[in-house]
């Protein structure tokens, strides 16, 4: 992958934008907002080979339900010439309030040459196995999928991560939308929202010079249109490696619905009420006990290699044997990656 293909590939998504992009007097906004997205698609089509550290924290605030902090390092190794994939995660959640407890998570897997082995905490060092199609593995542990940053929450971690599905999302999706309407011009920035049938939608602020977003809004919008919902809301920094931009900061927050009492409650609860019109009286008492909680989300990217040769040992399915080697994957400091133990960097 020369340098000459990633700059051409650039170069065509400009020419893509500056071909669609509209005058404020006689613009299309759904031609622009299509420009755009074309211009993701094309930014990440000469992604071959990659290695990144990411560190993720997040912190909800207690209030009514009890409040946690929870640090999450993701590695991810992909070779996509050679279909073989590593995949590692560690989490710790620990809770803010008068009911203290900590819970830590350690996964990940190898894929090779059909053949797959996870690694779990406690160790269950299972053989390889055959996979018709690896990304049932990727399902199975939500590996998250940042092409696909400017949709939050389907980038974090969803079913068919890192599939052709996914990727024609970013051009098909939006397609579907019943209001797309321009915003504003910000400076550099070029502001585009679109709402759905569902009455939810995005609205982004994209980069005239990068043509990435840099802004995504996550909304909802009453059926009468009267009022809009911030569901979540980020902000990205790219990086440009070779003529790829790649994520290098994302900062925003977004509302978690939590239940006001214990889940085993809320359910007793639940199958307490019956009687003439049970269905809305569920509907009812789900409302008054659910309630809306901001996580704030602060995730750090750091770009091991892009599109170079990778370490073959890492694809050896004896890893998985090799726990505290296997840890190192997400160790910041092996990975040359030591701003990312300090938060505040």
């Amino acid at each position: 992958m020369g340098k000459l293909y990633v700059d051409a590939a650039f170069l065509l998504a400009f020419l893509i934008y500056a071909a669609h992009a509209p005058t404020a007097a006689y613009g299309d906004v759904r031609e622009e907002l299509d420009s755009f997205l074309q211009a993701q698609g094309t930014n990440w089509l000469p992604l071959k080979q990659f290695d990144v550290l990411v560190r993720t924290d997040e912190i909800r605030e207690p209030a009514i339900v009890a409040g946690f902090t929870r640090t999450t390092y993701e590695r991810l190794i992909f070779d996509w010439d050679a279909n073989r994939f590593v995949y590692a995660k560690t989490s710790v959640k620990e809770s803010l309030g008068d009911r203290p407890y900590k819970q830590s998570i350690e996964t990940g897997f190898i894929v090779k040459e059909g053949k797959f082995r996870t690694f779990d905490t406690p160790e269950r060092h299972l053989p390889p196995r055959e996979v018709q199609d690896f990304r049932v593995v990727f399902d199975n542990h939500t590996v998250p999928d940042f092409r696909v940053l400017l949709f939050m929450k389907l980038g974090w971690g969803s079913t068919r991560t890192w599939t052709e599905d996914m990727a024609n999302l970013i051009d098909v999706y939006p397609r579907t939308a019943t209001d797309v309407s321009a915003i504003a011009q910000e400076g550099e920035n070029v502001v585009l929202q679109a709402f759905f049938d569902n009455d939810s939608g995005f609205r982004w602020s994209f980069s005239k010079d990068s043509l990435m977003p840099v802004e995504v809004q996550w909304r909802r919008r009453s059926p009468q249109n009267t009022e809009t919902t911030i569901l979540g809301r980020d902000e990205i920094v790219w990086e440009s490696h070779k003529g790829i931009f790649l994520p290098e900061k994302v900062v925003g927050e977004y509302l978690d619905r939590q239940g006001r009492l214990p889940p085993d409650d809320l359910i007793k609860q639940v199958e307490q009420i019956d009687g003439e019109n049970r269905a809305e009286k569920i509907r009812a008492f789900l409302k008054e006990n659910f309630m809306d909680v901001m996580v704030q989300r602060d995730q750090r990217f750091h770009w091991v290699s892009v599109n170079q040769p990778l370490t073959e040992s890492v694809f050896d399915f004896s890893m998985i044997d090799q726990a505290d080697e296997f840890r190192k994957l997400l160790d910041p400091n092996e990975a040359g990656a030591s701003g990312l133990s300090d938060k505040s960097e």
